[in-house]
């Protein structure tokens, strides 16, 4: 077997920034040198430790700490979160066992909990169910969710989560988080800005 033993990868002029990989610190990383494009960065985070639940509120609220990621500036961010979700009421009416969820980003922490501060949205989904009629308390409305979002990196932190909300006063609304229903937030971080 032969061995190749380098501590960069470049162009055959040896241009500086042109390093497609390099060696440092005992690790090798991706150079400036790689394409637009390219998928430099991932992560992915499980979350099993318990549902997160609002009880007759409509703020929105962070579902989990947001996650921190590392990035470089300019570069474009794709990030997920896939769970599902419960709504149901305290009261025999309206009809609607229906919630909201936004997936953020910030350059900021955000906790678990916060109504404020949240950062930018970049995806909202609507869930649970209009039973049509008004209907008996609970009446508990199932809904899978799969949010995506991108953005482009204007620091070289940024942290991301979901956030939800009930339709009503009356309402609770539950991010399901247990080992048996495990949710999921990941990331990519591409290089260059190649939104479109």
């Amino acid at each position: 077997m032969s061995v190749l033993q380098v501590d960069k990868i470049q162009d055959a002029a040896g241009t500086t920034n042109k390093e497609l990989a390099q060696y440092a610190s005992g690790n090798w990383g991706w150079g400036a040198g790689v394409p637009n494009g390219t998928i430099i960065n991932s992560g992915i985070k499980i979350y099993t430790g318990g549902d997160h639940a609002i009880a007759g509120a409509t703020d929105y609220e962070a579902i989990i700490n947001y996650m921190s990621v590392s990035c470089t500036v300019g570069n474009i961010i794709l990030f997920g979160w896939n769970n599902y979700l419960q709504a149901y009421r305290s009261a025999n009416q309206p009809a609607g066992r229906i919630g909201y969820i936004d997936l953020y980003h910030s350059t900021s922490s955000v906790s678990a909990g916060a109504t404020s501060s949240l950062g930018t949205k970049v995806s909202r989904r609507i869930f649970g169910r209009n039973t049509g009629a008004d209907a008996t308390a609970a009446s508990t409305s199932y809904s899978p969710m799969h949010l995506l979002g991108a953005f482009e990196a204007t620091a070289t932190t940024h942290y991301l989560g979901p956030a939800f909300r009930a339709d009503s006063a009356n309402m609770t609304t539950v991010s399901v988080m247990s080992s048996t229903y495990p949710a999921y937030l990941y990331f990519h971080e591409i290089k260059g800005d190649v939104l479109t």
